[in-house]
């Protein structure tokens, strides 16, 4: 992949280098209020003690507890559903982030990086779903089925080449066909003029509304290479 970057001279990641940094740095400065909208209202006191529960479990976000009153209950419910994700035993593998290794290669050749979205369209989905009750109900649910294995493990679907990442619904949701479509046209339009290396995660590439089904929909052929690499 190195050898095609370099021969192509060009990458495409979902967000440009520059404004993940602006993000982090954001996030450093004012916290997880940095991803989502801001004035939408908070958690009421009832939820914010089932969120302090919620935490108490959990090495990862027991300590952002402190910053649940001043955030958007998008974001906390964001921060609920993803919470079983956060018990995989491959959470936080860094070989998961390979964009990151592509865009330091093309930082060391001076290779131009491009984004195909915004942060804000990346996080869009926060305010798209509200119900910080039922998503509290959900992760109670689960932890009760975790004997049973019935905690879906997106790290492990990942790590055995299944893209099935995401529920139906939240593969199919308005936020997700909105991105998806948005970069398969962006896609459409750059690598007619420059083409490169694309790195999309995972998520966007399955499906008939998938990245990649959308290309194919503009007369782009897709196909599959399999790497000549060590899948262990």
């Amino acid at each position: 992949l190195e050898e095609h970057l370099i021969r192509l001279g060009h990458l495409y990641v979902e967000i440009a280098p520059e404004e993940m940094m602006e993000l982090t740095t954001q996030m450093q400065e004012t916290g997880l209020s940095a991803l989502g909208p801001q004035g939408t209202r908070p958690a009421t006191p009832g939820q914010l003690d089932r969120l302090y529960d919620f935490a108490a479990g959990s090495p990862v976000l027991n300590p952002l507890s402190e910053q649940f009153p001043t955030l958007s209950i998008g974001v906390l419910t964001q921060l609920v559903k993803t919470a079983t994700q956060l018990r995989s035993p491959l959470f936080e593998e860094p070989r998961f982030e390979m964009e990151n290794h592509f865009i330091t290669v093309a930082a060391e050749r001076d290779i131009p990086v491009t984004g195909l979205e915004q942060s804000a369209d990346q996080f869009a989905h926060f305010d798209a779903d509200s119900d910080l009750d039922a998503a509290l109900d959900d992760y109670d649910a689960k932890l009760r089925g975790a004997e049973s294995n019935e905690i879906f493990d997106m790290f492990t679907r990942y790590a055995n080449q299944d893209l099935r990442l995401l529920s139906d619904a939240e593969q199919r949701s308005d936020t997700m066909l909105k991105r998806n479509a948005a970069m398969a046209s962006a896609l459409d339009t750059h690598l007619r003029d420059t083409p490169g290396l694309v790195l999309l995660g995972a998520a966007h590439l399955p499906y008939d509304t998938g990245v990649l089904a959308l290309l194919a929909d503009k007369e782009w052929e897709i196909g599959r290479v399999d790497l000549a690499v060590d899948k262990h």
